[in-house]
């Protein structure tokens, strides 16, 4: 059995539909939202939790094991994992702070500002990656 399918992210080679299409294509339509600014933050984190979490449904067999095979999109699961989860984590920490008149008076609330703005340049550079590819 060969594993070419992990180099293949995107699924260039894919031929047909999956179980992943739609939750994938829902994945695609709300980072060109959010990279064209036509959705805000909040509904885009809230979004894409509910994406994460019928991707991640899909991923499990009857046995309730995680399996990466090959309809499996790969780019969805980095992308989830590696940028997604921890801006959203970062955006609920935000948000949270914000209502605390006593954290956001703070003089170092600047630099949490500094963080959070460097946590979402890393998270749109992977969104118009992503986008860059799809479109290849």
């Amino acid at each position: 059995m060969g594993f070419d399918y992990l180099y293949d992210l995107f699924g260039r080679f894919r031929e047909k539909e999956t179980k992943f299409s739609e939750v994938e294509e829902r994945a695609m339509k709300l980072l060109s939202l959010y990279a064209s600014g036509k959705i805000e933050g909040d509904a885009f984190g809230d979004q894409m939790e509910i994406v994460g979490r019928d991707f991640h449904a899909l991923m499990e067999d009857d046995s309730g094991n995680i399996v990466f095979d090959q309809d499996t999109p790969g780019w969805l699961n980095l992308f989830l994992g590696n940028k997604f989860s921890r801006w959203n984590r970062m955006r609920k920490i935000m948000n949270a702070a914000r209502q605390n008149q006593e954290i956001t008076s703070s003089p170092k609330w600047v630099e949490v500002l500094d963080i959070f703005d460097a946590e979402e340049k890393r998270l749109m550079e992977a969104i118009f990656y992503c986008l860059e590819e799809f479109e290849k």
